[in-house]
């Protein structure tokens, strides 16, 4: 049972990993956003964590479809919260934290991600 539990782990992290440096790149090349980028990454990857940001995407679109009157920022809040919870994954808890902090601060999301990307890379490669 903990060896299927070190398994899924190292899985999502690999997943995030890829997740991550899909973003950086679309953003870093000044192509698009990164709500936007999630939802290409989202239409090209299958499994547990692309199907987690599936259900950010949605929650972003459904949101904006009812009309109501919250601003984007809590909204995107509140869905990547939603997707770390779902996720319960140390890695995409930290990777949700530092998205948050760099969107609260004005931070460059580029060099959060950056970060985020080899924080990743180190820990696949113990």
């Amino acid at each position: 049972m903990q060896n299927l539990q070190s398994n899924r782990e190292h899985e999502i992290t690999k997943s995030l990993l890829g997740v991550v440096d899909f973003i950086s790149d679309t953003i870093g090349a000044g192509w698009i956003g990164f709500d936007f980028s999630i939802r290409e990454y989202t239409q090209t990857s299958d499994g547990e964590l692309a199907d987690a940001f599936k259900e950010y995407i949605s929650a972003l679109k459904a949101t904006g479809e009812t009309g109501e009157a919250h601003p984007k920022e809590k909204i995107r809040r509140a869905a990547l919260l939603n997707l770390s919870g779902q996720m319960n994954h140390p890695d995409v808890t930290a990777f949700v934290n530092a998205i948050l902090n760099a969107q609260e601060n004005s931070l460059n999301n580029y060099q959060t991600l950056k970060s985020q990307s080899r924080e990743l890379y180190e820990k696949l490669s113990k």
